[in-house]
């Protein structure tokens, strides 16, 4: 019995040892005037940051796994200034039997120009992300979005988890399965959907309604934040809850505790909010 237990902590040992071995790539991608990167990867955390090099730098850093064809792939291309990675995982290691002591991840680091069009999906793991011109897209299947200096259209969606970001200028669609979603910024569009988490959006001075801009929930309040003199055809509802505004609204139709429909200012294009089961406020900035 003792011989078995020795036998069985040796294993542990060497699985624990294994799952703790670390491995290392990175690369650089020269770009001659605009950088165009689309990003993959199944499995892994994204810290991605703009800077004033002329290159999309990448360093791909794992724990419990080796870089190669046979365990973490990296398949990569370059044409012109377009750059296309793609990260791929084993299929079996998400049923790994480790007894506790896998410790296996994936940590990706890219630089790219700060005038850059980026496509960026993670299928589980938490995307970081500054410092970015252009047109952007942020993809998780199941993490957290932390995003801030971005300007241009920003394209925001994880499955599951939290979207935080800052110092927006431009379009944004933000989009969480499940999760809360705070955002502040300069805005020409908004369009913010959590299927079951509150949102928070703070629109500062200088924002334009160019279209219609929509907030929505399933599940939980919106309170939003607007600059003085702000114009919009307001139109609020919550299936449970209460609507209240600090600002003056011009009321059509008939007042409802959970229904508010009038014009704010002068009057505009639509700004639609909605929640299935929470209370809904608009205030002054």
């Amino acid at each position: 019995m003792r011989r078995f237990a020795l036998v069985i902590l040796g294993v542990l040992c060497l699985t624990a040892a294994g799952a703790a071995s670390a491995d290392n790539w990175s690369k650089n991608y020269p770009i001659t005037t605009r950088a165009r990167l689309h990003f993959t990867t199944q499995d892994g955390e994204i810290d991605l940051v703009g800077t004033t090099d002329k290159q999309v730098s990448v360093n791909v850093e794992t724990v419990g796994w080796k870089i190669g064809a046979d365990d973490v792939a990296i398949n990569e291309h370059q044409t012109g200034d377009n750059v296309e990675i793609e990260i791929r995982t084993p299929r079996d290691h998400h049923w790994f039997i480790s007894f506790g002591v896998d410790h296996r991840s994936i940590h990706i680091t890219v630089h790219v120009p700060v005038d850059s069009d980026i496509d960026v999906h993670t299928g589980d793991g938490h995307i970081n992300a500054s410092n970015v011109k252009g047109e952007s897209r942020l993809d998780t299947g199941d993490g957290t979005i932390r995003a801030d200096h971005f300007q241009g259209n920003i394209h925001l969606h994880t499955g599951d988890g939290r979207i935080e970001g800052f110092d927006f200028d431009g379009t944004v669609f933000a989009d969480s399965g499940d999760g809360h979603i705070s955002v502040r910024g300069r805005f020409d569009r908004l369009d913010l959907h959590s299927g079951d988490g509150s949102i928070e959006a703070t629109v500062e001075s200088g924002s334009r309604m160019t279209g219609p801009w929509t907030l929505r929930t399933g599940d939980g309040h919106i309170n939003m934040r607007l600059p003085e003199n702000f114009a919009a055809n307001v139109d609020a509802h919550t299936g449970d809850g209460r609507v209240t505004l600090s600002y003056p609204v011009t009321i059509s139709g008939t007042i409802d505790r959970g229904t508010i429909r009038g014009k704010m200012g002068n009057g505009g294009d639509t700004l639609m909010l909605r929640s299935g089961d929470g209370s809904i406020s608009i205030d002054r900035l």
